[in-house]
């Protein structure tokens, strides 16, 4: 699916381009046109050549065949065979954007239906690419594939061509959740099987890849190996005209390979088998033909005899030696029959020689005389046995890639000379390892620091290359910073009332009087309008401030009627201050000053609410987009590849938490440059700014402890960024909004408070946004002089204890989950009786006994009563129990991984440790790594137990897991 999904990517700008003539309208076509590299440049879609593409000038098909048989590396085919021709790949070339070479460099050759051809070639040689070429993952360059007349440059013949193909790529592509069963009846029915032959074509494909007994079991508990027998059958089922198999036996034991070889060689009649691989000996066997590719050019193509016989440095000559060998007697024998013939190796017992081609026909003589010694009871020479072979694909091969044919034999004798002569009076090859001086170990026992500091310097080197980290913990808390200062700022809409001075000035044209009388027009400033009874077009007029209808000077004191308009709200002191400044001779001054105006208490403010949601979040985006990268680590395995090489619990999260407290004082440290430059109200004052400080200091230790501990509720670092910012804001921001309403209304207070206090000491998420509100909240019900003792509350208070209780909490949970011993045993554990087995099985468990009771002189490694027993409540710990509960046995069988494994490795010794797929070997590897926990057993690491001395244990180990970290 995911590679449905990339061809669909890759393709979809030419297939609109050949169905749609609007295409250009279609949003999904421009996401095609920015990631598309056509002619470099911004206007390429305007040159006709975008438009009317010229096909590249290939080589006609005669002139491939003319090609192939004058070039003598390419074994010719017979005529018979061309009628068999399946895939023309001519003059084929692919270079990648930003590279100054070409990945595929003019590769010319014809791929025959009913032949298995495998690809060789060092790993970067363009082998992976040129099947993505064929199955249209990739446009070539230049050159093209014609796949049965189809040709991978045309996006219709493209459809076709992966109708006819089966794939099984480099990497397991697998749906952990699905069966064996169900992968092959999901591909089964894609290649257009009738649902009446769909269970039988799937029994008999688990049959062939001896997966019955796992048919059930989801793909997710499956082996290494098991997995790539099914990615096999999964390419092979249906019947596909062409299979594509890239190193499809990578991992698998060699019982199984050589069963999917037979499964091959059964199905390769009427389809065309390509795979790359290597196994020299698998390609030897299996293939009709191979080509060896080298920096994007096909060195040779041939069969097998072809390639040994054209480059092949000889015939190998081995002989078994007894104690009393005579060597130089037996040299001299040797160059006497083939003058040429050269010393290849001494190892132990055996001595090998190299004879050229050249020398086929002295064989026969030199043949008959090592016989001859050999019957001989007289004989010096001490030969008790001999060898001839042929040279191997593997040396064909070195010589291919090294490019000198003149340095060929010299360099394939260099490989077989092997080890030194060892004495022939030595107790053998294996004893002779003994005597060899072994280097003393170099212990480097690094410091603390030394070892933080190369993590921090692996996680700095991370973030920086992540764009979108960068973008989510750089570009984003700016947006959200910035949008929270403007609704902060919008939230104290309550401007402060200016002073006005009062004077006819106030309504400019509307300051007038009416009046009864001229002269009544004496005793005001005020321009006025005389009153005779009536006025003629009152709709006409002005409004007026007021009018006159009494004045009496004589009087004392004095009497004074006035009508004022109240719709003028300053009009009655206008009108007094005109007329006393008149009576009194001189002009009076008055003014307003306004009382002090306060926020409205009881009411809903959403630019309030928002703004502290908006500065609180980016303090949790940034310790929940990096928990990521802890979920990461555990998905690749790369924690516990850490862990062996010695880096203890304290040093992996110091290192996590250095730089996500460093991400969060800058974002920090860019807040406050915010508030002070854009003078924040509320926010801006330095009581506020120091109280924010104590808070958010105490913050960052819970916030990044609660978001490691709850990394470990995932299991795929992509379900972490999907998922957990969303899940984390709604967490916060629901109790926030649920405390600022009751607060911010002025009802149940004390209800408000229980949950303030609630959500302090438990919601981590919550506490940036209460925060910022609560700062805020200081200042609307004081002043910006308002002194510290006022932050300091009830509600800071219970954030400040929130915060500094959950530290410890949160400690010993992630110390618990990050703890091994979360692996809890869901079987009883039972003693079997101890098979005893062969006489060196015992010698070795008696002799672990030994070292484990004595306790003295431990060896590198010592494993005693090792046993592991799954059962279906623990073979997949991650399996959700809903899917356990589907797939599991009703019987609750157990499966007996590893039973009763004692063995010590000594200092000088490779052990190696042989099997079957699902025969035990990763499961012991993960024992010892501490993947897996035992079910009884002791394992020691130069005498330290695993279980109680982990970090002095680990930090002797170098460890290489079956796949990467």
């Amino acid at each position: 699916m995911a590679q449905e999904f990339h061809l669909e990517k890759v393709y979809c700008l030419w297939y609109l381009m050949h169905s749609s003539t609007q295409f250009l309208l279609i949003i999904s076509t421009w996401s095609c046109l920015v990631n598309m590299n056509a002619n470099n440049h911004l206007g390429f879609f305007l040159k006709s050549s975008f438009w009317h593409s010229k096909v590249p000038e290939v080589i006609e098909f005669d002139d491939l065949n003319r090609y192939s048989i004058s070039n003598p590396d390419l074994e010719p085919v017979a005529d018979s065979m061309k009628e068999f021709q399946a895939i023309k790949v001519t003059n084929l070339c692919k270079s990648f954007k930003g590279s100054t070479k070409n990945v595929i460099n003019g590769i010319n050759m014809i791929i025959y239906q009913g032949e298995i051809t495998a690809i060789l070639g060092h790993n970067g040689a363009g082998k992976t690419t040129l099947f993505n070429i064929l199955t249209g993952l990739t446009e070539p360059t230049s050159g093209t594939i014609k796949v049965f007349g189809y040709d991978v440059r045309n996006p219709s013949d493209v459809t076709k061509i992966r109708r006819m193909i089966g794939v099984c790529p480099q990497y397991d592509i697998l749906f952990e959740r699905l069966t064996p069963k169900e992968h092959l009846k999901f591909f089964a029915t894609l290649r257009g099987l009738t649902s009446e032959k769909i269970d039988d074509e799937v029994q008999k494909m688990l049959v062939e890849l001896y997966l019955v007994d796992k048919a059930d079991d989801i793909v997710k508990t499956l082996s290494g190996g098991q997995k790539r027998k099914l990615s096999v059958g999964i390419a092979v089922i249906g019947n596909p005209k062409i299979i594509i198999l890239d190193e499809p036996t990578a991992g698998v034991d060699p019982p199984a390979r050589r069963h999917l070889w037979s499964l091959l060689q059964k199905r390769k009649k009427g389809k065309v088998i390509l795979l790359t691989t290597h196994f020299m000996d698998e390609a030897d066997i299996l293939a009709d033909r191979i080509a060896v590719i080298s920096k994007g050019c096909v060195k040779c193509c041939g069969s097998s005899i072809f390639l040994k016989n054209k480059f092949g440095i000889g015939y190998h000559l081995t002989l078994i030696l007894n104690n009393q060998a005579n060597e130089n007697s037996i040299v001299k024998m040797i160059k006497e029959h083939v003058p040429n013939a050269e010393r290849a190796r001494r190892h132990g017992y055996e001595l090998s020689f190299v004879l050229p081609h050249d020398s086929v026909s002295k064989f026969p003589p030199l043949f008959g005389q090592i016989e001859t010694e050999i019957k001989s009871k007289t004989s010096s020479m001490g030969i008790e046995n001999y060898g001839v072979s042929m040279t191997t694909l593997e040396e064909v091969f070195l010589y291919l890639e090294q490019g000198q044919h003149e340095n060929a034999g010299k360099l394939a004798i260099e490989l077989l000379k092997g080890p030194p002569t060892t004495d022939l009076n030595s107790r053998g090859s294996i004893n002779s390892i003994h005597n060899v001086t072994v280097r003393s170990s170099i212990v480097y026992d690094p410091t603390n620091w030394s070892t933080i500091v190369a993590l921090l310097k692996m996680r700095t080197k991370r973030v920086l290359r992540d764009i979108h980290k960068l973008y989510v913990m750089i570009l984003l808390p700016i947006v959200f910073l910035a949008t929270g200062i403007i609704l902060n700022k919008l939230s104290h809409e309550i401007q402060p009332i200016r002073s006005l001075v009062l004077n006819y000035n106030v309504y400019k044209e509307n300051s007038r009087l009416i009046i009864p009388s001229e002269e009544l027009s004496n005793y005001s400033t005020l321009d006025s309008d005389l009153y005779t009874g009536s006025f003629p077009g009152l709709l006409d007029l002005p409004s007026h401030l007021g009018a006159l209808q009494q004045f009496n000077e004589c009087c004392s004191p004095l009497s004074l009627t006035i009508y004022y308009n109240d719709s003028f709200i300053h009009s009655l002191p206008i009108i007094l201050n005109s007329i006393t400044s008149n009576l009194f001779g001189s002009q009076i001054d008055i003014k307003t000053e306004p009382f002090k105006m306060e926020y409205k208490q009881n009411e809903y403010s959403f630019s309030r609410c928002s703004s502290a949601f908006f500065l609180g979040i980016v303090f949790v985006l940034v310790p929940v987009s990096l928990s990521a990268d802890l979920v990461y680590d555990r998905e690749i395995k790369a924690k516990n590849q850490l862990r062996i090489n010695g880096v203890t619990f304290m040093q992996y999260f110091c290192s996590y938490f250095i730089i996500l407290i460093s991400m969060l004082l800058l974002i920090f440290f860019l807040l406050i440059f915010l508030i002070a430059s854009f003078h924040v109200e509320g926010l801006d004052t330095p009581y506020a700014i120091s109280t924010m400080i104590i808070l958010l200091v105490a913050y960052c230790p819970a916030a990044i402890l609660a978001t490691a501990c709850i990394s470990y509720l995932f299991e795929r670092s992509d379900s972490v960024q999907s998922i957990l910012p969303n899940v984390t804001s709604l967490i916060g921001g629901v109790p926030f909004i649920i405390v600022a309403s009751l607060d911010m209304l002025g009802i149940a207070n004390d209800l408000g408070f229980a949950l303030h206090v609630l959500f302090s000491s438990t919601n981590f998420v919550y506490i940036p946004f209460a925060i910022i509100y609560f700062i805020n909240t200081v200042y609307r019900e004081n002043d910006e002089h308002a002194p510290f003792i006022k932050y300091v509350n009830k509600e800071t208070v219970a954030l400040l204890m929130g915060c500094l209780g959950q530290i410890p909490v949160l400690w010993v949970i992630l110390k618990i989950l990050d703890s091994e011993t979360k692996n809890k045993r869901t079987s009883i554990v039972t003693v079997d009786t101890q098979d005893e087995g062969d006489d060196d099985v015992k010698s070795e468990r008696a002799k672990v006994n030994s070292i484990i009771n004595d306790q003295v002189d431990w060896p590198v490694v010592v494993i005693q009563n090792l046993k592991k027993e799954f059962t279906n409540l623990n073979v997949n710990s991650s399996i959700s129990c809903l899917m356990k509960k589907k797939y599991t046995n009703k019987n609750n069988e157990r499966k007996l991984a590893i039973r009763n494994l004692s063995l010590a490795v000594n200092s000088g010794e490779v052990l190696g440790l042989l099997g079957h797929n699902g025969a035990g070997k990763t499961t012991t590897m993960r024992i010892i790594t501490m993947e897996e926990k035992e079910t009884i057993g002791k394992i020691f690491i130069k005498g330290h137990n695993i279980r109680e001395s982990q970090d002095i244990a680990y930090k002797m180990i170098g460890y290489c897991p079956q796949h990467d970290a």
